[in-house]
């Protein structure tokens, strides 16, 4: 995920994924475009406090200042329904929420964040856990 760094210069974050033995990670790392160089950041919560390992998540930049993640799957029989947000400037995790029970609907749709000029989600019929995203009847 493309954002800005600190000193404003442009670097791309990844988290989480899978090791060559499938196991999930919760790995943070930064690549610098200006210096075409990945480091690994060690966020300063506490470890109860930073987001379980998983792959199949969502990821978006808000502002260039946070990453948010959503969901994922933690376990072959676990699937993930929470949301953190990394501030890059604080290097630190914050916890949105945690659910449980089925996965959201959302975690399917985030993506779609990168083409919001083309939906819109009708507030008055969405909730946390069921989204209803629509075309714009002016983009058909």
């Amino acid at each position: 995920m493309h954002a800005l760094d600190k000193d404003g210069s442009d670097i791309m974050l990844m988290f989480g994924g899978k090791d060559d033995e499938n196991q999930k990670l919760s790995d943070l790392w930064k690549f610098s475009f200006k210096t075409y160089t990945w480091d690994i950041l060690e966020p300063t919560n506490e470890e109860e406090t930073m987001p379980v390992p998983r792959s199949g998540h969502s990821a978006a930049i808000y502002n260039n200042d946070y990453m948010v993640i959503f969901g994922g799957i933690f376990e072959i029989t676990r699937e993930l329904n929470d949301c953190y947000i990394y501030s890059i400037r604080e290097n630190t995790w914050y916890n949105l929420f945690e659910e449980t029970g089925p996965a959201s609907p959302v975690k399917t749709g985030m993506s779609s964040l990168q083409n919001m000029k083309s939906r819109v989600v009708d507030s008055q019929e969405t909730t946390r856990k069921s989204p209803v995203v629509k075309k714009k009847a002016s983009m058909m």
